[in-house]
């Protein structure tokens, strides 16, 4: 079914997480996706469904396994600011 993506994170309240709802019904998928030390700003999905990247505070960018809810890989390099948006491009190859 479809998959809906939702992150967190504010002062005060650091949950960096980010989860996995079925669309649907509501219902959680999987674990939170931990692994971003500040709030998470942007997540999008591939076209697949099967792979979701995320950017924030921290000034990484993750990419995730949506069919296992672990972490791929994390770019940790180059940015000094915030990660404040995503996007694959229309044929997925990039990001």
């Amino acid at each position: 079914g479809l998959m809906l993506a939702s992150a967190s994170g504010s002062p005060g309240h650091p949950d960096y997480s980010i989860r996995l709802w079925l669309a649907g019904t509501g219902q959680p998928i999987g674990t939170p996706l931990d692994g971003h030390t500040g709030s998470v700003f942007t997540v999008v999905f591939d076209s697949s469904g099967n792979k979701l990247a995320s950017g924030g505070e921290d000034c990484t960018i993750r990419l995730w396994s949506t069919r296992n809810c672990t972490q791929l890989i994390k770019f940790d390099q180059h940015h000094t600011a915030s990660v404040m948006s995503l996007s694959y491009s229309p044929n997925g190859l990039q990001l």
